[in-house]
């Protein structure tokens, strides 16, 4: 009688199900304890299907009710900071933009060919072509 009643265990009822399924003798013999192992069996799958859906539910209301509001704070922070800056005036004699173009002219004259070979190739095939200039000519670094 003890067995039939710790059977609730579905842990033990799968293991009791599995020892009847694999002796036809023994299931014919204890077909009252074969049938609660089962139901027990069943059960539990049934409790674990609706863990499931409830768990399911409360991150779906979760995800809703917390993180809705926070996601949508966080994108219009983001946003906002650009929204911000494309509003600030524009200050036409900025020393910094200044100093910046002079550099870029500077450089521009400075390295006229290689501007406009990067201009108009492939920067892979730049690449390829200053690596092999590279190998030609002796690098002053490299003296010992």
């Amino acid at each position: 009688m003890d067995c039939y009643e710790r059977i609730g265990n579905p842990h033990l009822a799968a293991e009791v199900v599995a020892l009847l399924e694999s002796d036809p003798e023994q299931k014919r013999s204890h077909p009252a304890l074969y049938l609660r192992a089962k139901e027990s069996v069943r059960r539990d799958r049934e409790f674990q299907a609706r863990a499931k859906r409830v768990g399911s539910f409360v991150r779906s209301v979760l995800n809703v009710v917390v993180m809705g509001p926070i996601s949508f704070v966080v994108k219009l922070m983001r946003d906002g900071g650009h929204m911000a800056v494309e509003c600030l005036p524009k200050v036409p004699g900025h020393a910094l933009s200044e100093a910046a173009t002079a550099r870029v002219t500077q450089l521009q004259k400075a390295f006229p060919q290689k501007s406009d070979e990067f201009k108009t190739q492939d920067l892979g095939v730049a690449t390829e072509q200053h690596a092999v200039a590279d190998a030609k000519e002796p690098s002053a670094a490299k003296v010992v």
